[in-house]
Formats: C-alpha cells, structure tokens, sequence
C-alpha cells in the first residue's frame, strides 16, 4: 500500500512553470525531457528543485514509515536492519570495504573527467559553474545526476568525428520498442537461452499508454516468483 502511494504520487505529481500556473508538468510529462535537453539554467534548475517539492515531500512521511516496515521485516529474519539485508545479498565479508577500495582506484581518473566536464559545462552556464568545485546536479542530464549521457552532446571532446550515438540511425530505419525487444530475446536465445514466455508480451508495458492514463515509466524487472510470469516496465 505504501508503495502504491508512493508510486503514484511520483507518477502523477505536477511541476507549474512560475509565470504560468496552467502549464504544468509531470516527471514522465515533460521534466525528463527538459532534464535531459535543455540548457538553460534557470530551468534546469526549476525543474529540479520543483520536481522535489512536489513528489518528496509529500512522499517523507510515506517513505519514513515503509523503513520503519522494511527494517522490522528485516530484524524479523535475523538482521540488523534493512540495509544489513540487502548488503548480505553480496555475500561477502566486507562490501563497504570493497567498495571503497574500488572507489579509490578509479578516483584519479574521475577527478580529471570531473574537471573536464566543470570546464565544458562553463561554456553553456557560465558562473553557475565552479571551476574548481562541485557540478550542479541540475545541470548533468537527469533528475538524479546519476548518468552523463544525455549532457555528451555538450561535452564530447571531438565533436566532429562520427556521433557513437545511434539513436538518430535506429529511429531513421524505423526501429520500435517492440523490435528492440525481440531482437533482445533473439539474441539471447541465440546465445542458448531460453526465449521469453508469452507472459513476458502479454504484460510487460513496452510502451507509455496512449489512452490519457498515469503510469510510472521508471524502468523495472518484475518476477512475479511463479516460474513463468517475469514482465518489464519500460513505458517507451
């Protein structure tokens, strides 16, 4: 039920531009795209800091009784918390410790595509980027800052060799959700796997419903732990 709610008030929660109380957006409906698009500052910025009040704030109280819930269940099967429980999946001893060792071998070369990517970005927002410091997370291509992809256009160190990016290609030769799905299943059963049930078509979502509802697009795998039913939310 929390999830439910939490769920749907990410999907469904609206962003209003602030010279116009009509025009307003939700993550799917449009801050992605201005996220992964626009250069403009004061936008960017706008959509970030907007899409936070409006989707986390009304999930904290939500989201601080689904950890209280989670971390009982885990103490209810022998660990410390929920976090504990997820970590032990890794099955080893020490993954906070492995994982900081990894972190430090590839430090230097993040500092020096860090301070490449600061320099780049200077050129589109001037001073709002610190040289010598942090990127604004607003300003890295997604509502998370997690991947740079959408920003490479902005960054590539060689703009005028080929584009590696296929995507323009794909859509030129007519490539839809469905076939880059089959042709992922394809490639699987070629490597001797088996093919996706027919549970997998039937209830997947590949593609955002055209018919006005409000669903979460975010991707996701489901195993619904019958054997047979595993289904993917993608919502291209």
């Amino acid at each position: 039920m929390l999830i439910s709610k939490m769920s749907g008030i990410y999907s469904t929660r609206t962003v209003c531009k602030p010279d116009n109380a009509t025009e307003c957006y939700s993550f799917e409906g449009g801050l992605q795209e201005t996220m992964a698009k626009s250069t403009d500052y004061e936008e960017l910025k706008w959509a970030w800091v907007g899409f936070r009040d409006a989707v986390g704030r009304a999930n904290k109280p939500h989201y601080i009784r689904y950890v209280e819930l989670a971390n009982e269940i885990a103490m209810a099967n022998g660990h410390p918390d929920q976090g504990a429980y997820w970590r032990s999946k890794y099955e080893v001893e020490d993954l906070e410790g492995d994982a900081y060792k990894i972190y430090q071998r590839i430090l230097p070369l993040y500092k020096q595509l860090h301070a490449y990517v600061r320099r780049k970005l200077s050129i589109y927002y001037g001073e709002e980027i610190d040289l010598k410091g942090r990127l604004p997370a607003c300003v890295l291509g997604d509502m998370w800052g997690r991947f740079w992809g959408q920003i490479y256009r902005l960054v590539v160190p060689y703009p005028d060799t080929p584009n590696i990016d296929v995507t323009d290609e794909m859509v030129k030769q007519g490539y839809t959700p469905e076939r880059m799905f089959n042709m992922t299943d394809e490639f699987f059963t070629s490597c001797g796997l088996i093919p996706a049930p027919q549970e997998f078509w039937d209830h997947s979502l590949i593609k955002k419903p055209s018919d006005g509802r409000e669903v979460v697009c975010h991707p996701s795998a489901l195993d619904l732990l019958n054997g047979k039913d595993f289904r993917v939310l993608r919502g291209f």
